[in-house]
């Protein structure tokens, strides 16, 4: 492997670090979504309710989530391409196990396929903000956020077509083989920065009680928790339930509602967070930009509760749109912390997230169930309704503790707009 300086043109940079990152996050997101369009086939192989199918697909996120602050920290001491490759060969063998005949086989499975690819979230920025100068770090960021959710779209519509032509194991054994040549192509192709490793290891390292201490940390925390939470859940799972069994849709038209959710947060992500860097360096402060978009999202589920069908692929599109609300609150923190202590917080606030997507994407499979069956066989739309204004709920309680005003601190830290890993 031929070394890489770390002034190295960008034409390099993008091909064997831009590149290969990138597209591991890509599958990332293909694999955290799947299950929107894969769930039926999967139900009804496993023979299994909605609160095991909930279980079964949420376990990649609370994996995601345990292992955010470690990873973090394997990836300070040995750097983003060891680290990164050695655990998309765990994620390899959890999707091979993904395909088991027992529902215990197929969920370790999912939890080692989630654990694998926690290294890729945190990985993916790391190397771009060790490669790239700080004044093309949003570029980049952007480009791999905008690029990557095309996993989250192949994760719809052409998940179902390609499902009317193999088995949904046939087609995750072919993701294994795809992630196991993403290890191989990483460890041989993608260079080491002369930062990484024992010259980045010396001297004061900063701690999560750094960022702990910090109050704008718990200000914002609570809306990444139920905002991040509740898109990775529905955009995961619970959207396409919704649209099959309270708004009707077939499994097609589910598919293609979702690949129109699944384009809007890729647009949503880029364009609003441009627009928010635009903003702060006009003086629009990020904090008011973010409460608008959150806001925003918190609605257009609000509106889904008593919207008739007319309306629903729209609400649906805002929510993706405003999905990158919740993004806004990595970049606020950058402005207030340290960049040593970046790392530490993106792991922080993406533990919220996962951890959050698991609770929710578990509780709502579990809550469904406690409800009768209707004729259909499966929970009413009653169910689903109740538990989205649940949600509503706790999401607007956590935008009005964001909003509440407080003593203004003077930040030293320079303002600057920071994208989000998950």
């Amino acid at each position: 492997m031929k070394a890489v300086s770390a002034q190295a043109a960008a034409p390099i940079l993008l091909l064997r670090v831009f590149a290969p990152f990138t597209t591991v996050y890509l599958l990332s997101e293909l694999l955290r979504n799947v299950g929107g369009v894969a769930a039926p086939a999967i139900q009804d192989s496993l023979s299994i309710d909605a609160g095991q199918l909930g279980l079964l697909t949420s376990v990649f996120m609370v994996a995601i989530a345990v292992l955010q602050v470690p990873v973090g920290m394997l990836l300070d001491r040995f750097g983003s391409r060891r680290v990164v490759s050695l655990f998309l060969v765990l994620a390899a063998i959890g999707t091979i196990m993904f395909t088991g005949d027992s529902y215990a086989m197929v969920v370790l499975g999912r939890f080692l396929t989630g654990a694998g690819l926690a290294a890729c979230w945190v990985g993916a920025y790391k190397a771009n903000a060790l490669w790239w100068s700080p004044q093309r770090a949003t570029l980049v960021n952007g480009a791999l956020l905008g690029l990557s959710g095309l996993g989250a779209l192949a994760a719809t519509l052409p998940t179902a077509i390609a499902l009317d032509y193999m088995t949904w194991r046939a087609l995750f054994r072919g993701l294994a083989i795809a992630i196991a040549a993403l290890a191989a192509l990483i460890w041989w192709c993608v260079p080491d920065h002369p930062e990484e490793g024992g010259a980045a290891n010396g001297g004061d390292r900063p701690k999560l009680s750094a960022v702990l201490r910090e109050p704008l940390f718990w200000r914002v925390a609570p809306v990444v928790l139920l905002c991040e939470g509740t898109w990775m859940a529905y955009q995961g799972l619970w959207a396409g339930v919704w649209m099959r069994q309270v708004d009707g849709f077939s499994a097609a038209g589910s598919a293609n509602r979702l690949m129109w959710l699944a384009g809007a947060v890729v647009i949503g992500q880029l364009l609003l967070g441009a627009l928010a860097d635009a903003l702060n360096r006009r003086g629009v402060a990020l904090d008011r930009v973010m409460a608008v978009v959150v806001g925003v999202f918190i609605t257009a589920q609000a509106l889904l509760l008593v919207a008739p069908p007319v309306w629903v692929g729209l609400l649906w599109i805002v929510f993706g749109l405003c999905t990158a609300g919740s993004v806004m609150a990595y970049g606020r923190i950058a402005q207030a912390l340290s960049p040593r202590l970046m790392g530490r917080a993106v792991a922080l606030l993406n533990m919220c997230g996962a951890g959050a997507a698991f609770g929710i994407q578990c509780g709502i499979g579990w809550f469904v169930e406690l409800w009768p069956a209707g004729p259909e066989g499966h929970a009413p739309a009653a169910a689903h309704v109740t538990a989205l204004a649940g949600l509503v709920v706790l999401q607007g309680l956590a935008w009005l503790w964001m909003c509440a005003p407080r003593r203004r601190v003077q930040s030293s830290a320079p303002s600057r707009v920071v994208m989000n890993v998950a």
